[in-house]
């Protein structure tokens, strides 16, 4: 994984190279020099969508780049929803970093507030399909990541 400061706006660390070149799976925050030195057919998943922001950057990426994916870790399911109205449910896969929070990160925060996923499990399956939440909680990322085929 690797997540490069936000101050920093281009380059691409040594380390990312090498973890390709050795056919490994990169987990990167989006930095634009990454379209110029990749091949189109390579995808890539934006982990938390900008976390600390209002994710709006992240929802415009995923619709300008048909290689982009986003994931959901820290992002609310509002989010999520706009994401799968505007560019369908094939564009995003359900992330948690559970268990960042404990066992109970699912459940609860630290401070013993609802978790956010608490949205992913009960409120989100009653306004998507059922196909479409399949796609975002398991079957993009099977497919995005060579684990499953269709």
């Amino acid at each position: 994984m690797n997540i490069s400061l936000r101050t920093i706006e281009s380059a691409i660390p040594l380390r990312c190279l090498d973890i390709m070149a050795c056919g490994g799976l990169l987990l990167s925050n989006y930095q634009e020099d990454f379209l110029e030195f990749f091949e189109p057919d390579v995808d890539f998943v934006m982990v938390h969508m900008g976390l600390g922001t209002d994710n709006k950057e992240a929802v415009e990426l995923i619709g300008k780049l048909p290689n982009l994916y986003g994931d959901t870790t820290w992002v609310p399911v509002e989010t999520t929803l706009e994401v799968i109205k505007r560019y369908g449910s094939k564009k995003l896969m359900f992330g948690s970093d559970m268990p960042i929070d404990g066992v109970d990160t699912y459940a609860c925060n630290p401070k013993g507030e609802r978790s956010l996923y608490q949205d992913y499990f009960h409120v989100l399956p009653e306004k998507i399909s059922k196909e479409a939440y399949e796609d975002l909680m398991w079957r993009n990322a099977a497919e995005v990541f060579g684990i499953w085929e269709k």
